[in-house]
């Protein structure tokens, strides 16, 4: 269970190389066709997501270096299947939004 705890852990790194590769992806995107306004506001609530999975590494830490590995290994768990699940609806609506046009 350690091992798996620490894995998780490690994985939770995923979540956060998506979100800064969307915010640089937005800020690109907007830059050339939307208001500056609408980009700083865009990147702002961009990075409260970054923050909060920021918080949820702290704990999976704080909860591994207590020797906690069941709940943390739920957490992380729960946290990358969301994650994942989050990806394939975002992937999923976009090729029909497309295929549909």
């Amino acid at each position: 269970m350690k091992k798996l705890s620490i894995v998780l852990t490690v994985l939770l790194i995923l979540p956060i190389g998506y979100i800064v590769f969307h915010i640089y992806e937005m800020r690109l995107s907007l830059s050339k066709f939307g208001s500056p306004h609408f980009t700083n506001v865009s990147t702002w609530r961009s990075l409260s997501y970054l923050l909060v999975d920021v918080f949820f590494i702290i704990i999976a830490s704080i909860l591994n270096f207590k020797k906690r590995y069941l709940e943390n290994s739920i957490m992380c768990g729960t946290l990358l299947v969301s994650f994942i699940l989050t990806l394939i609806i975002t992937f999923t609506t976009s090729f029909l939004i497309n295929w549909l046009k």
